[in-house]
């Protein structure tokens, strides 16, 4: 179990930026965030790799997970999809963790390119009944445009 809690990276938090490769669009990708009174690392491992767990913890009495898919999808759409599969794909006693869960969240990120003043996706209805049908909510993150693109954006400028 120390392994794994040393592989999850338990206690703290970290973020791989090329899992957040993003598209023209400004989506990046879409964590999910889970909190539960149970240790949810068995929930983790049986995910394997076909997730990157960002953060594995406790927050008071609380364990605490976010994962994003391993492989990049092009929208939101495919990625909540894709993670809904996984979630439905696990057997009884794993699944049980996620339906125990006291907090199940899909966070969209999406982040400012350059001077586009919006960035816009639609979650379509099949994409809202998996949330629905999972029991989870959904949330927003938007972050303003990577240094690296203003950085890039001003030496094109010069």
């Amino acid at each position: 179990m120390a392994a794994l809690a040393a592989d999850l990276g338990v206690g703290r938090t970290t973020v791989d930026r090329s899992v957040l490769t993003g598209h023209a669009s400004g989506f990046l990708n879409v964590d999910v965030d889970l909190q539960s009174a149970t240790d949810l690392s068995p929930f983790i491992e049986a995910l394997g790799k076909r997730i990157v767990c960002t953060h594995s913890g406790r927050s008071g009495r609380r364990y605490w997970v976010r994962f994003v898919l391993s492989r990049q999808p092009k929208s939101p759409n495919d990625a909540i999809r894709a993670l809904a599969r996984l979630v439905d794909s696990l057997p009884p006693g794993h699944r049980r963790h996620w339906s125990r869960a006291t907090h199940r969240e899909f966070d969209i990120g999406v982040e400012g390119r350059g001077d586009q003043h919006t960035v816009e996706s639609v979650l379509d209805l099949e994409t809202l009944k998996c949330v629905t049908r999972l029991g989870a909510s959904l949330r927003l993150t938007a972050y303003p445009p990577s240094e690296d693109e203003g950085t890039n954006r001003k030496a094109a400028q010069q």
